[in-house]
């Protein structure tokens, strides 16, 4: 993950939502900005972020009914409204290494 002055974006929380919305799992980008989530079941899944100006998330992850699932303030591939995010598709035992999340410099 970059800033769109090319920088890494370090320390930005993520979140992997199901597109269904019965899970998701946070976790935060490096100093490199690269981030990983492993252990995903196949699925479809949005990926989001938390922006540095925006209330801090609750930390983890959740499943079923009811879950509650953080808010966030951009979604991947840098659009704001997660209808119009870009669904990633994921099969057993993929591994993803893609991920030009270009997001907004501070």
């Amino acid at each position: 993950m970059r800033r769109s002055d090319g920088t890494p974006a370090a320390n930005v929380a993520l979140v992997l939502v199901r597109s269904d919305n019965s899970s998701f799992v946070t976790t935060q980008t490096d100093p490199e900005g690269y981030f990983v989530f492993d252990s995903q079941e196949p699925g479809e899944y949005v990926l989001g972020l938390n922006s540095p100006a925006s209330p801090d998330w609750f930390d983890g992850g959740g499943f079923g009914n009811g879950v509650r699932i953080p808010p966030a303030s951009m979604f991947y591939p840098a659009v704001a409204d997660r209808s119009s995010a870009m669904v990633i598709r994921l099969a057993t035992d993929e591994r993803l290494e893609l991920f030009d999340f270009i997001v907004p410099s501070r």
